[in-house]
């Protein structure tokens, strides 16, 4: 390029910032480059070791992935659910479970999966864990299929603090104990 060009075109006076561009990439280290105008169709070239930074977001988006891969994979049935008991996500042995979709699952709250005759005494103890009066819990529970029938599970309930101050994620895990309570 010619002096006082970047991509996207010609530097322009005031521009602070014009183009920005991983110029080396091996693995010792990362750099990210700016070039500045200056006076005269100069430019500046501004050189920022962000080695730290990448390597950082690699190290979160492989534990992201490996929470993903054990709550997609786990052999018991596992939902992400807000406040307000609205189910954002399940895995598939949850959605075998209850003999529904994962897409279906997510139209529904608790109060569509519970036994009507136990549905107080879940709001109760997903309260107590949501103001914090308790770590988690652990209950034996009826629960509804689509079909109508009703089976057994044993629930573990805790929560995943969101950290901007907002109300925790619910995470449940549901074991099938049907066959051992009849």
């Amino acid at each position: 390029r010619n002096a006082g060009e970047a991509e996207g075109g010609p530097l322009r006076a005031g521009c602070p910032r014009v183009a920005t561009a991983i110029s080396g990439i091996n693995s010792l280290a990362m750099f990210v480059s700016t070039l500045v105008p200056l006076a005269a169709g100069r430019v500046a070239m501004l050189v920022t070791d962000v080695t730290a930074r990448e390597r950082s977001d690699e190290r979160l988006r492989e534990s992201e992935e490996r929470f993903r891969l054990a709550f997609e994979n786990a052999p018991i049935g596992m939902s992400l659910v807000r406040p307000d008991g609205q189910t954002i996500y399940v895995n598939q042995a949850f959605a075998d479970m209850f003999r529904r979709t994962r897409s279906e699952l997510l139209t529904l709250t608790t109060r569509d999966l519970v036994a009507p005759e136990m549905l107080l005494e879940a709001e109760a103890q997903v309260s107590a864990v949501l103001r914090a009066d308790r770590d988690s819990y652990h209950a034996e529970r009826l629960y509804v299929r689509s079909d109508g029938t009703r089976f057994w599970g044993l629930i573990a309930v805790s929560t995943i603090p969101e950290g901007d101050g907002a109300p925790p994620f619910i995470i449940a895990q549901i074991t099938d104990i049907d066959s051992a309570k009849r």
